[in-house]
């Protein structure tokens, strides 16, 4: 994970690297935004146990947008700190990382591709509070996908697109299957995998009137999808 977010880092600095150097014009193509948010809570049940103990606490969470974008490519990063700490309960202190960055490039016409990184908090049980540090865990997602459009006679259009995928993440403590069918706890699982999809979106033109004349009847996408652990 410790690789995951300094390549993440290595995004947001060349972003900005990139933006130091860009030209200035009547059109501009670097844009960034700074911003904190602090939040104050009070939690009756700290743990997520029976014990129910209370606690109080302050949230900090520093963030910054930045992103550059021209009619070929665009380039961005969006990254931010989860700071959580409370008054008595330090073992619930956490720090959690959320740093999301896309690069998209037209090749041909009509045919692009998109590299893109999502570096953030994950509940590990579904049902509990998806905000509580003793829920979450950091995960990283990668994806990369080529996309092809196309328009064909009749106003029709053809959009062909393959996706591939990685997901990691924290080992943590969950019940997975055991011997003979049984439930164990496993203290190091950790659920990571590669995936990968093929889409096929053919888009009709509309044929109604009034309010949805200019819609358009969509036949949905036909995803074809793979998925392998380890």
């Amino acid at each position: 994970m410790a690789r995951a977010l300094r390549l993440a880092l290595v995004a947001h600095a060349l972003v900005l690297g990139i933006a130091a150097g860009a030209e200035e014009g009547a059109e501009r193509r670097f844009t960034w935004r700074p911003s904190i948010q602090f939040r104050a809570a009070v939690n009756d049940n700290i743990a997520l146990t029976e014990d129910e103990d209370a606690d109080f606490g302050a949230w900090i969470a520093p963030r910054i947008e930045a992103a550059w974008r021209t009619p070929d490519y665009q380039l961005g990063v969006d990254g931010s700190l989860d700071v959580h700490n409370y008054t008595d309960s330090k073992e619930a202190d956490e720090t959690f990382y959320r740093v999301h960055s896309f690069a998209e490039a037209g090749l041909l016409p009509g045919l692009s591709v998109r590299i893109s990184d999502a570096f953030t908090p994950q509940p590990k049980v579904l049902g509990l509070p998806e905000d509580e540090p003793v829920n979450l865990l950091q995960t990283n997602r990668a994806e990369l996908e080529m996309r092809y459009w196309r328009e064909l006679p009749g106003r029709r259009e053809i959009t062909l697109a393959a996706l591939g995928g990685r997901f990691d993440a924290e080992r943590f403590a969950a019940l997975v299957e055991g011997p003979g069918g049984g439930v164990v706890l496993d203290t190091g699982f950790r659920a990571d995998f590669w995936e990968g999809a093929g889409v096929v979106e053919l888009q009709n033109p509309a044929t109604c009137a009034g309010w949805c004349a200019s819609a358009a009847s969509t036949i949905p996408p036909a995803p074809i999808t793979w998925r392998r652990r380890g």
